[in-house]
C-alpha cells in the first residue's frame, strides 16, 4: 500500500465537470471502469462506460486477447489509440451517431482499472470497511502512476475519471471520489472529475474546500477511521435504514 497516514503530498484542487464526458477530456488520460476481465460485455450486449469505450476506440478491443483477468495489483495502460466514431445515450439508449470527426491523431490514452463488485443490502455497506477501501485506494493509485514508469519527458499530469464502479457494480459515488482523490494527489496529478448528473456529489465542492491544504495522510486516517462506524454498526445488526441514512451525511469526514 503506497498511500499511508505518514504522507505528506498536498491534497490538489479538483476539475468537477457536471456535463462533459470521460473521453472528451483534453490532455488527459481517460479512466476505464473496468471489468476484471477487459472489455467486459461489448462483444455481447454490454452498453456502459467500458464497453463504450472499447467502441469509440476499436484498438481497446485487442487487449481481450493480449490480457489475463486483472489481479488486485494490477492495472493496465493503453496508448496511441484513436477516435472512429461518435455517440448518444448510454445502455439501453445508446446510438452511433456517425464517424468522428474530430483530430483523427491516434494520441489518446487509457488506463484500465476494475473496481470491486458489491450487491445490494449489507454486502453493498461493506465497501466502506477498511480491506476494501485500501484495495480500491491501491487500485487507484497503480493505474494513475502507470505512465510514470514509460520514460517519457510528457508524461500527463491530467486523470479525466468520474463513478469508477458505482453502476452494476454498487459502489458508493462519494467514497469513490474520496478514493480517487487521494490517489490523484499522491500520484501528482490533476483529477477531472465528470458527475455525469449524479445529484449525490453535488457537496464535493465543499469537501475540496474543507480540506484544502491539507495532506493526503490527514484524509486518509479520516477515511480509514469512517470504517469503524459501518463496521460496529453491522456487528451490532443496526438497520440498514439507520446505516444507509448515515452514509448520505459521508461528506462530514
Amino acid at each position: 500500500m503506497c498511500i499511508r497516514d505518514s504522507s505528506k503530498s498536498v491534497l490538489r484542487p479538483v476539475v468537477m465537470n457536471t456535463k462533459g464526458r470521460i473521453e472528451d477530456c483534453p490532455d488527459s488520460i481517460s479512466v476505464d471502469f473496468a471489468n476484471k476481465f477487459l472489455g467486459g460485455g461489448v462483444l455481447e450486449h454490454g452498453a456502459v462506460q467500458e464497453e463504450i469505450l472499447f467502441l469509440l476506440l476499436p484498438e481497446l478491443l485487442v487487449t481481450r486477447f493480449l490480457c489475463d483477468r486483472l489481479g488486485d495489483n494490477e492495472a493496465l495502460l493503453i496508448e496511441g489509440l484513436g477516435q472512429f466514431s461518435e455517440y448518444s445515450g448510454y445502455s439501453s439508449s445508446l446510438r452511433f451517431e456517425g464517424p468522428y470527426t474530430g483530430s483523427g491523431k491516434f494520441d489518446r490514452s487509457v488506463i484500465a482499472i476494475d473496481a470491486l463488485p458489491f450487491s445490494s443490502g449489507r454486502d453493498q455497506l461493506m465497501q466502506f470497511h477498511k480491506k476494501p477501501v485500501l484495495r480500491e485506494l491501491n487500485k487507484a493509485f497503480i493505474g494513475f502512476n502507470v505512465e510514470k514508469h514509460q520514460d517519457k519527458e510528457n508524461v500527463r499530469k491530467k486523470i479525466a475519471t468520474g463513478r469508477w464502479g458505482c453502476g452494476a457494480f454498487k459502489g458508493n459515488a462519494q467514497l469513490k471520489f474520496i478514493i480517487q482523490w487521494l490517489a490523484a494527489a499522491e500520484s501528482g496529478k490533476e483529477l477531472v472529475f465528470h458527475t455525469y448528473g449524479d445529484s449525490s456529489l453535488d457537496n464535493i465542492p465543499s469537501v475540496v474546500k474543507k480540506y484544502a491544504g491539507k495532506t493526503v495522510g490527514e484524509l486518509f486516517t479520516q477515511l480509514v477511521n469512517f470504517d469503524n462506524y459501518f463496521y460496529d454498526s453491522l456487528l451490532k445488526d443496526k438497520s440498514r435504514a439507520t446505516i444507509a441514512a448515515d452514509v448520505e451525511t459521508f461528506d462530514t469526514l
